[in-house]
């Protein structure tokens, strides 16, 4: 009799195929992974790879941080997604959405621009491999910030984003500060059709008079 458990795949019911395996896949789940895929966030190909012995250390998904026995790896630069963080990778880069995923440390100094604040660093880098962003250690505690805020000098909610430049050209312009936003790809933004408001981050968090955390 075969036996049934979890499609690690899918997480519903399935047979395992195999009698000798350790895991258990629909039949056409398994027909239908690919062997290597071509995925937004790295540079590289991901392979499609599965660690299946009972003593085996599993996967840890880079994304959800949950430990997996079926991912799509990148061996050089240990990154691991796994199936379901795999293929919903538009809300994994969602750059409305507060930032959730863990930093690494770098453990080599080197000189950068923080991409929260925008100012220069000469301390170790916080890396997120996922967004890639490239932040200082104050700035880490800085990135739970609210999603969205009312600020005293404009009538409009204002929300939060990641990538700048998917919006606006390079010479958009902080409206409390009037310095050019290119040194810092996290801003709030009005979303209005007419509005072209943005600010800096740190130039906000002195004006908020009213967080919120709906989305849009």
């Amino acid at each position: 009799m075969r036996a049934k458990s979890q499609c690690l795949a899918l997480d519903t019911v399935a047979t395992r195929v195999d009698p000798n395996s350790t895991f258990n896949l629909h039949k056409s789940c398994a027909e239908e992974l690919s062997c290597e895929i071509e995925h937004p966030i790295h540079s590289h190909k991901l392979k499609f790879e599965c660690k299946t012995g009972p003593s085996t250390e599993l996967f840890t998904c880079n994304a959800c941080h949950q430990p997996c026995r079926l991912a799509y790896a990148c061996s050089p630069c240990d990154l691991a997604l796994d199936l379901k963080c795999a293929s919903n990778w538009h809300h994994i880069l969602d750059r409305k959405k507060p930032h959730v995923h863990q930093f690494s440390v770098l453990r080599k100094g080197i000189p950068f621009d923080c991409e929260v604040c925008g100012k220069s660093q000469d301390s170790l880098p916080y890396l997120c491999t996922i967004c890639h962003l490239l932040v200082g250690k104050e700035c880490t505690q800085s990135l739970v910030l609210p999603h969205s805020i009312k600020i005293t000098s404009h009538q409009h909610r204002l929300w939060l984003i990641w990538f700048l430049e998917e919006d606006y050209k390079n010479d958009q312009i902080c409206k409390i500060c009037y310095t050019s936003t290119n040194r810092s790809r996290a801003v709030y933004e009005c979303d209005r059709s007419h509005c072209d408001y943005v600010a800096h981050t740190p130039c906000s968090r002195d004006k908020i008079t009213r967080t919120f955390d709906d989305d849009r």
